[in-house]
């Protein structure tokens, strides 16, 4: 059985349903599938060097098309032309490899694997196979069942523009930042004549030849492409170092090198040159990237209902990622995951014994470094302001008043002093608590991340900015408004929400909702009756205790998936958590991390990175102390 084989052609719509694609999809109908298509592809790959570019494009088309689907390639009928017959795809080629693995997965696990996950596997593989970075591939796709030649007018072509790029991924729910990551697949790309030759000669009215090419360049090309061309296999590699999966790429777009005009726009367009410099410089920076924006081109589309078998599906493009981004704040500073790799190697394991350390004297150190990362990013983004002590002048945030019951500042101020020690005025405060919150996460069971450095401590701190931060009675259309002005999407939203499952409140944070909640119900109607009496005893009328209250999940300091859990059973202690299930823009997250904590898990990470990202400041400085000012 092969994937190509014709089929009739039947109207199936895109699914956006709750399914949810998983990198474990296979574990028990066919736990060798991943094995055998690497085989497969690795095989094909050492007698054609070419099969890597070839795949990794098959990919690209095929989910710009109708999704992820492997409708690339179904074969034409009498009755209709398929995509693989469009003008841009009859390049195409090495459907045989995805055809071989095919037949290899159908001898060993008949009707269980797909062809849109075998190349979605393929692609991952021939990246790695070229020595690029590797990815956990999330599996569940479904077969679509149309194809069709037309549609592939819709593929961004050579010579379109940045701005036509950036609409053309938008509307496959891909950013800016995505186009870029992912035109560095051309790194293992080769072009004929005819997709760049317009840029030779007769350009325009003003230039014989593309003047965003470098001229050495522009004629090496016209050696290459002769007027008139006879050799219709002439043309150019993308990079210049052919079949290897390298940074070379955006080397040469920031060179004036590019092949085609789409790949030099994004060196002329402000929204995309800061991310193509970036990425000339740091190979590792451009690798992190270009896993999480494959795993997010293979959600686009995803369909529920076409063949191979029933499974779990993503809900929309983007719900998994597992990039650990690289991002570049308003003011232009870059954070790098090795940024101390020279001035202080010994930072991470520095920090996570000062945290590990702690939490074995202090049960509640996790929750609370925790809570702190939250507070500071989101007052004036992460810049350790949340650490300054009040003066006589100021009041600071620590003392705005949602901000009392913060503590665990010693914990943060025994990691610096040892830092100081062994590498002074190096690492700033800003960072250490970025990385204190990740330690805190994996010592209690959670995932981890690589946390992005080289954050400047801020120099303001001031207790009334405290007032914009999200307050525990606020409904979902609050708590969206608050995430996304500071950068934040919805899913980003409930993913962070997730943190309070190392979380404990106090009866006043919820007790109103306990009793005369409304003129029409004494007790929050979206509480479960049974947990809204468990609380009332917990917090009676006239309570005397201060420290009386209840944890935010019922696994009390394991770093897990039941906060979502209780939410789904009316069980969230905090309104600004239960309204996360009453609102059609969260609700299915909410849903599908109580099902999947997997799936949380991958998600927090990525969250983290980008909370971490929040208002990051070019122009603060590094303290010695990160209670006072220098």
């Amino acid at each position: 059985m092969v994937c190509s084989l014709n089929v009739l052609l039947i109207l199936v719509g895109v699914s956006l349903s709750g399914a949810i694609l998983d990198a474990n999809y296979y574990q028990k109908t066919c736990p060798q599938a991943e094995d055998i298509i690497y085989k497969a592809v690795r095989n094909a790959t050492i007698y054609d060097p070419k099969i890597p570019a070839r795949i990794l494009r098959m990919f690209f088309h095929d989910c710009f098309i109708r999704g992820c689907d492997a409708s690339v390639l179904l074969d034409s009928t009498p009755g209709n032309k398929a995509e693989k017959d469009g003008p841009p795809n009859v390049s195409l080629a090495a459907f045989y490899v995805i055809d071989d693995a095919k037949t290899k997965l159908e001898q060993s696990c008949p009707k269980t694997v797909s062809c849109a996950d075998i190349i979605a596997v393929a692609a991952r593989d021939v990246v790695v196979l070229s020595g690029g970075p590797s990815w956990s591939v999330l599996k569940g796709r479904k077969d679509g069942r149309i194809s069709r030649a037309n549609a592939t007018i819709n593929l961004p072509a050579p010579s379109s523009n940045t701005s036509q790029l950036i609409q053309s991924f938008s509307q496959r729910g891909l950013s800016a930042k995505d186009l870029v990551t992912l035109s560095g697949g051309h790194t293992l790309g080769f072009s004929h004549c005819s997709s760049f030759e317009a840029r030779l000669r007769n350009f325009s009215s003003a230039h014989d030849t593309d003047p965003t090419l470098d001229p050495k360049f522009a004629t090496d090309l016209k050696g290459k492409c002769p007027k008139p061309n006879t050799d219709r296999n002439a043309g150019q590699f993308l990079d210049s170092t052919a079949s290897v999966f390298d940074n070379d790429y955006y080397k040469r777009v920031v060179g004036g090198r590019g092949v085609f005009l789409s790949d030099q726009s994004l060196l002329g367009d402000y929204r995309t040159r800061w991310i193509v410099e970036a990425f000339a410089r740091d190979q590792g920076l451009f690798f992190r990237e270009f896993a999480g924006a494959m795993v997010r081109l293979g959600n686009v589309g995803v369909v529920e209902s076409g063949e191979v078998m029933f499974g779990k599906f993503v809900p929309r493009p983007g719900l998994i990622e597992l990039e650990l981004m690289t991002w570049v704040s308003l003011s232009g500073a870059i954070l790098d995951a090795d940024y101390y790799q020279e001035t202080c190697p010994q930072v991470e394991d520095i920090i996570y014994a000062t945290i590990r350390n702690a939490t074995t004297y202090d049960v509640k150190a996790p929750a609370r470094i925790l809570r702190m990362f939250f507070h500071d990013c989101f007052i004036r983004g992460c810049d350790a302001s949340v650490l300054i002590d009040s003066t006589p002048e100021n009041k600071a945030e620590k003392d705005g008043h949602i901000n009392l019951s913060l503590a665990a500042y010693e914990v943060i101020d025994d990691a610096k002093t040892k830092l100081e020690e062994s590498c002074p005025e190096t690492v700033s405060c800003a960072d250490i608590i970025a990385i204190a919150a990740r330690d805190v996460v994996v010592l209690s069971g959670g995932p981890s991340w690589s946390v992005l450095k080289g954050r400047k401590d801020g120099r303001i701190s001031r207790a009334e900015d405290t007032e914009n931060l999200p307050l525990s009675h606020d409904s979902a259309s609050q708590l969206i408004q608050s995430f996304s002005e500071r950068g934040l999407s919805v899913k980003d939203l409930v993913t962070l929400s997730g943190g309070h499952t190392l979380g404990r409140s106090r009866c006043a944070e919820f007790d109103y909702r306990l009793r005369n909640f409304s003129s029409d119900h004494d007790t929050d109607p979206t509480l479960d009756p049974e947990f809204a009496d468990e609380l009332k005893r917990t917090c009676p009328k006239n309570n005397k205790d201060p420290d009386a209250g209840e944890n935010l999940d019922s696994s009390g300091l394991g770093f897990d998936n039941d906060y979502y859990k209780q939410i789904v059973r009316d069980r969230g202690l905090l309104v600004s958590d239960q309204t996360l299930l009453g609102d059609h823009r969260t609700r299915w997250r909410v849903k599908a991390f109580a099902r999947y904590e997997r799936l949380f898990f991958l998600e927090f990470g990525p969250a983290m990175v980008r909370l971490g990202n929040v208002g990051v400041v070019e122009s603060g400085e590094v303290r010695v102390n990160c209670r006072v000012v220098n």
